[in-house]
């Protein structure tokens, strides 16, 4: 019954597959990018509703197959139909199925796989040996020097990087990070610091745990976070995430020193790859932040193993109420897969037993955001209850589902493994649970595929190597199982055919080891990079909030700073270093934006900025005089900041026309008054 039920999964993601991809072809508006080997950024952004709703019929055909695979298994003559089919399909015949489904989409885009067996050709045989060695030493290294090791690697890939001073060299560089960091929290929090209205004045969808956290921090203490401060909060985020991941790891298989390796490389080395918009190490992304809730989610999962079902729904349904306010598209995602995780360990109760489990992971959630919201009244004095609950529930849940606009879909190996592996995962958990009784790790595993295959739906819509790191730590929890270190010793008896003989050996010997070891490659040259351009920075730049940047940047921030420090009456910024000015004045912005310029495009958004600002009624409006120096700068990037701003001024100052006059320029601001 075991093969009966691996075939028949096999079948169930072929359909899937078939179904999904003839919707993908027929929904997608532009062709879909060549393919390129574990690193691929689409040049422009596009309408990616026919991927998402790829991706929902996929999930619909795999739920629907399932049950009707449920039935099938209960027919005497469909289960010897699969095990004929089980007994004369081998092994290696399945890997060629495989491989050959995983190329159809580039033969059928026109593309070439010979760069993808190029590379695989030239790193299979090193990362075979350093796999090989590796398992050799580790008879004689310590249990202290295991983690020695695996200490070693996460300092030298994450907390190396916070020893440095976050550099922009150029005013290109710092313009772009303004608005990479300002969206997700930093001119949140510090805006809720100064004491503006959370839901009101400061507007958040990505979560409003973290915002509130860091911004309750400052309320306390009076003291406000400089930019640098800010950058080194997000290095911090990514150091918890890969120890929370470890930790996790290491609980779902202890004492296995190899595999441990194999995460920091998978997961670490990858993120920290990608790490790389400004050119150097110190420049980080959100990832870590963004995905902190899959690591936490998982923890308390394979924490509650021995509780009874009534105490892990409470326990589970606490933690998601906080996960969906520290983010809610990966908290949906979670969600979905607790409830799996639920119904998965009830196949002999009662009906209602579900309901009464689900009522308490409800119950428990519900608790959790309203202590969170008596938290939040008893620092700063006000409810966090939006005016229009319900609009803002449902702008929340468009942003879960969406994401940042869509990207034009591109084949990736790595990806195909995983969404293949997971699909399979799922429909082969499936049917055992409608044929035998679960274990505990079997509910574990299909929960976390289950939020695998639902955050799957963020790729769909924006397939971002930036984004990779959530799927890389959850599936490494599917992989964990082919860590069955004897095939290192069946590898020296049969040769390099035994590398084809299992599917698991396969994908770890051509797909997984080489992608960590360009990894490991691009994180090494990151790093020399990141060291070499910080030396030649510090002739170039001086310190100014915790950073350095350019010499001739500098004064011109800090006179724009004092001038607004000096201003009695209210005044406000719409500049391009918008977020950095605010802290560096401490003049906050009393509009549900914290970067306008970048986030403010089109009329439509002009009008509703002006209607905003006429709600305000500042006494005066500033905006950039940017320097002869600034405007050389800015014009030579790809990126048009100096004429998209000099768009934004003329539209937004014709709108408020009637309202404000030119007053001229003073210290680097251009500035408007109140008739």
């Amino acid at each position: 019954m075991k093969k009966n039920i691996q075939v028949l999964a096999y079948l169930i993601v072929f359909v899937t597959l078939l179904i999904s991809g003839i919707v993908l072809v027929f929904n997608t508006t532009q062709p879909i990018e060549k393919i390129s080997f574990m690193r691929q950024i689409a040049s422009a952004v596009f309408d990616s509703s026919g991927q998402r709703f790829a991706h929902q019929i996929a999930l619909i055909t795999l739920l629907l197959s399932s049950l009707l695979g449920m039935v099938l298994l209960r027919s005497a003559r469909i289960c010897q139909i699969l095990h004929l089919f089980a007994h004369n399909v081998n092994n290696p015949t399945l890997l060629g199925v495989f491989i050959a489904i995983a190329c159809i989409p580039s033969l059928l885009l026109r593309t070439t796989t010979l760069p993808l067996f190029i590379i695989i050709g030239a790193v299979v045989g090193s990362g075979l040996f350093v796999f090989m060695f590796t398992r050799l030493i580790q008879a004689k290294i310590t249990y202290l020097g295991q983690i020695g090791i695996i200490s070693l690697f996460i300092f030298f890939f994450v907390v190396l990087g916070m020893f440095y001073t976050p550099t922009y060299p150029t005013v290109i560089d710092f313009v772009y990070s303004l608005s990479h960091y300002e969206v997700i929290f930093l001119g949140d929090s510090s805006r809720l610091a100064s004491g503006q209205i959370l839901f009101e004045t400061v507007k958040n969808y990505y979560g409003i745990l973290v915002p509130s956290f860091l911004a309750a921090i400052q309320y306390d203490m009076g003291y406000f976070f400089d930019f640098g401060q800010y950058i080194k909060i997000v290095q911090f985020s990514q150091l918890l995430f890969l120890a929370l991941a470890l930790i996790n790891f290491y609980l779902w298989k202890p004492n296995n020193f190899i595999f441990l390796l194999f995460t920091v490389l998978f997961v670490a080395c990858y993120h920290l790859s990608t790490n790389n918009i400004a050119m150097h190490i110190i420049f980080p992304n959100h990832s870590g932040l963004r995905y902190l809730g899959f690591p936490i989610a998982i923890l308390f999962l394979l924490l509650s193993r021995t509780f009874s079902l009534s105490r892990t729904a409470l326990l589970l349904g606490f933690v998601s109420g906080y996960l969906i306010l520290l983010n809610p598209e990966t908290a949906i995602c979670i969600v979905v897969g607790y409830i799996v995780f639920f119904l998965s360990r009830l196949p002999a109760k009662p009906i209602y037993y579900l309901f009464i489990i689900v009522s308490l992971f409800i119950s428990s959630l519900l608790l959790a955001i309203i202590s969170f919201i008596g938290i939040f009244f008893v620092i700063f004095n006000y409810y966090p209850i939006p005016a229009n609950l319900w609009d803002f529930l449902g702008i929340s849940v468009d942003a879960a589902q969406n994401g940042y606009i869509g990207l034009p879909l591109y084949f990736d190996i790595v990806m195909f493994t995983i969404g293949f592996h997971s699909l399979w995962t799922v429909a082969r958990l499936s049917l055992r649970w409608s044929y035998a009784f679960f274990s505990v790790r079997d509910s574990h595993k299909l929960a976390i595929a289950v939020i695998l295959l639902v955050w799957f739906a963020y790729y769909m819509n924006r397939p971002d190597p930036l984004g990779l790191l959530g799927y890389l730590f959850l599936y490494t929890f599917l992989v964990a199982d082919f860590f069955n270190l004897r095939f290192i010793q069946r590898f020296r008896k049969k040769g390099a055919f035994f590398l084809f003989s299992r599917p698991h050996i396969a994908l770890l010997s051509f797909i997984f080891i080489p992608f960590i070891s360009v990894n490991c490659v691009t994180t090494l040259a990151l790093h020399k990079r990141s060291l070499l351009s910080n030396i030649q920075a510090e002739e170039n730049t001086s310190p100014l909030g915790g950073i350095l940047l350019p010499k001739a940047l500098t004064p011109i921030l800090e006179m724009k700073a004092h001038f607004l420090r000096q201003q009695t009456e209210k005044v406000l910024t719409l500049s391009l270093y918008n977020g950095f000015i605010s802290i560096l004045s401490k003049q906050y912005m009393p509009l549900p934006y914290s970067n306008v310029d970048t986030v403010v495009k089109g009329e439509k958004e002009h009008q509703q900025l002006s209607s905003y600002i006429l709600a305000y009624h500042p006494k005066r409006i500033v905006f950039d005089a940017l320097s002869d120096y600034e405007q050389h700068v800015l014009e030579k990037t790809e990126m048009p900041f100096a004429s998209d701003y000099a768009v934004f001024y003329q539209s937004v100052t014709r709108l408020l026309v009637n309202q404000y006059h030119l007053v001229g320029e003073q210290a680097g601001w251009v500035v408007w008054e109140q008739n």
